[in-house]
């Protein structure tokens, strides 16, 4: 079976947390690290850049490692 793919919308009220979701939105658009390209006849293609990798994975564990993690 193939991946499954959900998408949904509800509307982000406080502009703090409408704010985070923009930006961290605009991280994973940004991420070119694996990107594949969806063709008109179903196909995906590897995406070939010159631009410098961008992971937004990476770029998250590293902006949010410092927070101070729950044991249980």
């Amino acid at each position: 079976m193939g991946a499954l793919r959900v998408e949904t919308w509800f509307p982000f009220e406080d502009k703090n947390i409408r704010a985070r979701v923009i930006n961290e939105l605009e991280i994973y658009l940004n991420d070119n690290t694996q990107a594949w390209l969806l063709q008109s006849d179903g196909c995906h293609v590897p995406v070939e850049n010159n631009e410098p990798e961008c992971s937004a994975q990476r770029y998250l564990l590293e902006k949010f490692s410092s927070w101070p993690v729950a044991i249980r």
